[in-house]
């Protein structure tokens, strides 16, 4: 299970890798543009997309896979809850990522017990942090 490694390994990958490749340009540039990237990711998210799978890549290297070590199914998780952590870096879902952890924890049903809120918290730490 990917506790075993720690969802903070896998906030601080996350973190580490969430604007890899960054060419310096925003998602609106590339989607007006029709550059290459958003056509390839149709639009959504795209340079978070570029992100994700830019250091998937680097990660899958034999001399970087930091995930090696895990089973096939940890694998996928801890990749999955990366690319949910990147994706929530894109400032088109701001008011998704602040409002669904503000909604949690004021109506105090916050639970770090439960996979969808250790998520929600790992989103909403990463945003903040992007902001900063």
């Amino acid at each position: 299970m990917v506790e075993r490694w720690g969802v903070h390994s896998v906030l601080l990958v996350s973190t580490l890798v969430h604007d890899v490749d960054h060419n310096g340009l925003n998602n609106n540039f590339h989607i007006n543009s029709q550059s290459p990237l958003a056509v390839l990711y149709n639009d959504i998210s795209v340079l978070e997309n570029h992100h994700c799978s830019f250091a998937a890549k680097l990660i899958a290297r034999t001399e970087n896979n930091i995930l090696a070590n895990m089973d096939t199914e940890t694998q996928k998780t801890a990749r999955s809850l990366m690319i949910q952590c990147i994706l929530s870096t894109d400032m088109s879902t701001h008011f998704d990522v602040t409002n669904k952890f503000k909604l949690k924890v004021e109506g105090k049903q916050f639970s770090k017990e439960l996979p969808e809120d250790r998520q929600s918290m790992m989103n909403f730490l990463m945003h903040a942090a992007d902001l900063s």
